[in-house]
């Protein structure tokens, strides 16, 4: 009898710790560290766009294509997200890996309705600087350019799971 109590006591202090509060755990997203590369894309309308230009801003680096399903189902959950919490030192950028096709891409968005940074990379140039190796792939960066995590796959974005992540790393 006192054995099958210290296991439950046992069991509610593992479902209760730390680890298992952990918004990064909880979400599924890994752990990676290092500096973020540095790299500077064309945006839709020919602007040039850098990733230091958001240095000081927590950095939700997206990389997908207009005919990545998972990627299309992902992007209004994004938009979601950066709709919330924009104001308060976030910001979604996506990086289409479409091979010249920014017209298809520029479509893509207006239907979509996106209003956070869409950048173009149809040299995989910056997908090979951050080792991505399918779609779609997130990487998360600190406000002094620090990676984070990445998360491999389609998550839902405007989860309670994906909003405690980002306001855990809002709040560093």
């Amino acid at each position: 009898m006192m054995s099958k109590y210290l296991a439950s006591i046992g069991l509610l202090l593992l479902l209760s710790s730390p680890l298992r509060a952990d918004p990064m755990v909880v979400f599924g997203a890994e752990p990676v560290s290092g500096s973020a590369a540095s790299f500077m894309l064309s945006g839709l309308e020919g602007e040039t766009h850098a990733l230091a230009q958001w240095q000081g801003k927590v950095v939700m680096l997206n990389f997908w294509a207009t005919w990545c399903t998972p990627c299309r189902h992902e992007m209004p959950g994004m938009e979601r997200l950066w709709q919330r919490y924009g104001d308060d030192g976030f910001v979604v950028v996506a990086v289409s890996v479409d091979e010249g096709m920014a017209r298809r891409v520029a479509k893509f968005v207006e239907i979509l309705a996106l209003t956070y940074p869409i950048l173009l990379d149809p040299d995989y140039a910056v997908g090979d600087l951050y080792q991505v190796s399918g779609l779609p792939y997130t990487v998360l960066i600190d406000r002094e350019g620090q990676l984070l995590a990445e998360v491999v796959g389609q998550r839902e974005w405007d989860s309670t799971e994906a909003f405690a992540l980002i306001e855990s790393l809002l709040s560093r």
